[in-house]
């Protein structure tokens, strides 16, 4: 029986963890819905910026930093006329945030840093952008947490100038 226990307690302790924690597919945050027109003057949403999964330990994501396990939105895009315009999201924040996409057709986009007009906010720009479901996470680079603000702006598609 002792046996038996030590055998139990080596298996649990030294089995490879489960990445649970990870953000998935198969998950949605608040919901908010519009189409290309709505967002081509533009939306904000205030949120705090931050979470407890690191996605360092997410292999099969990009990026760093630290987001909630579940999206902080599921943006339902809906399009009169798909795919000729631009979707771009963007981060205003008091702290030093990353911004994790899973597109409309289930690709991970990440950024940190590239939102010109906010030092140290990110920046993710979908060029003819598909109607579907966009699932946002707003974290930050090092697990702090910080007022933000997500910007979601469509622009006419470079194609279609």
């Amino acid at each position: 029986m002792k046996h038996l226990i030590y055998c139990l307690t080596l298996l649990l302790f030294f089995s490879p963890s489960v990445v649970t924690a990870c953000p998935g597919q198969d998950l949605s945050g608040s919901q908010i819905n519009h189409d290309e027109m709505q967002l081509y003057s533009g939306i904000s949403y205030s949120l705090v910026a931050g979470g407890g999964t690191d996605l360092g330990d997410c292999e099969e994501l990009p990026g760093f930093g630290y987001i909630l396990n579940t999206p902080d939105f599921t943006l339902d895009f809906n399009y009169t006329k798909p795919g000729i315009m631009d979707l771009e999201f963007r981060v205003v924040s008091n702290c030093d945030s990353v911004l994790l996409v899973n597109d409309s057709a289930g690709q991970w986009l990440w950024d940190d840093d590239s939102n010109e007009t906010s030092k140290l906010s990110p920046k993710i720009r979908i060029p003819a952008a598909q109607a579907g479901l966009y699932d946002l996470w707003i974290g930050s680079r090092f697990g702090e947490h910080c007022d933000a603000r997500l910007e979601i702006e469509t622009f006419w598609a470079s194609a279609q100038l």
